[in-house]
């Protein structure tokens, strides 16, 4: 469901073509963004990329780079994607995280314009097991269609309490969490989907304190 937390808003194909480097009919399944193609093409190409994480501008200025050098994955030189992590934002609201095959969902929406239902516990899904998002590995109550509030949200029990692996979403919550406080977002100009984000009651309380 696009402009959801949900892997059909997110998860599309990825192409690339390199004769010599990449072997023809390769399939791959591990976590690549498209912020990662131009440090995994600078690499391919010779050039040294910036490293993932703190960096700084053209100006000299610091920043957070989010791109990885993948490389050496989609060479089929790692058997493992350098990217284990992934943040679900959709505009200026935070959805969820995932780590490696775990996926955690803070906020369930059903359409894109759609109400969104904020849990305090988050859903969670194997994306090996359960790729379609199916079954909530927790069952923390992710709202049953009678609920009138969503309709096609999954929340239907995966059989067994897999709650343990929320350990992993402080992984990924961690290391976001540390970036956007030493790394606090740029002013928000309204284009797009971030149409209205200059409204007060349209941003979300801030995941992190202010700096003064």
């Amino acid at each position: 469901m696009k402009g959801s937390g949900f892997e059909g808003g997110w998860r599309v194909p990825g192409i690339m073509c390199a004769p010599g480097r990449i072997k023809p009919g390769s399939v791959f399944h591990g976590i690549m963004s498209h912020m990662d193609v131009w440090p995994t093409l600078a690499s391919m190409a010779g050039l040294k990329p910036p490293p993932h994480g703190e960096w700084k501008d053209n100006n000299g200025k610091p920043i957070y780079f989010d791109g990885i050098d993948n490389s050496a994955y989609v060479t089929g030189k790692a058997e493992e994607s350098a990217r284990m992590s992934w943040v679900y934002i959709d505009a200026v609201n935070f959805l969820g995280v995932r780590y490696g095959e775990w996926k955690f969902l803070f906020t369930a929406k059903d359409t894109w314009l759609g109400p969104d239902l904020h849990m305090g516990i988050p859903a969670i899904y194997n994306l090996k097991q359960d790729p379609g998002e199916h079954y909530d590995m927790t069952f923390n109550g992710a709202a049953a269609p009678t609920a009138g509030v969503l309709k096609s949200s999954p929340g239907r029990y995966s059989g067994a309490d897999n709650g343990w692996a929320g350990v992993f979403s402080m992984i990924p919550l961690t290391e976001f969490l540390d970036s956007i406080k030493k790394y606090p977002n740029i002013p928000t100009t309204p284009a797009g989907s971030s149409m209205g984000a200059d409204l007060p009651e349209f941003i979300p309380p801030n995941l992190a304190p202010q700096q003064k």
